[in-house]
């Protein structure tokens, strides 16, 4: 599967959103909103729809499992989960 350069875009922010936090859990809107706010430049000309975020970050998901982030997506999880699996890499 060939990954879009929105859902490339998503993939450093999330992984140092991530740094910083072992879970995050929230709505599609709540999770479009946290990345906006961390990253307005990168974002600032993205979708409107909270709900497209969540599609470009179904997209990465193998690629964040690779970083030690699991991801649970509506509508297989009933909010947007992100979880850290592993401690960083010395």
């Amino acid at each position: 599967m060939e990954i879009c350069e929105q859902a490339i875009q998503l993939f450093q922010p999330i992984c140092l959103l991530m740094q910083e936090k072992q879970v995050w859990i929230g709505t599609p809107k709540q999770f479009k909103e946290i990345i906006c706010l961390h990253f307005p430049d990168e974002f600032a000309a993205w979708y409107r729809a909270p709900y497209k975020y969540v599609d470009e970050l179904k997209k990465i998901t193998p690629e964040l499992r690779v970083e030690g982030i699991e991801v649970g997506v509506p509508p297989e999880t009933a909010l947007v989960t992100l979880t850290r699996t592993v401690m960083e890499k010395l």
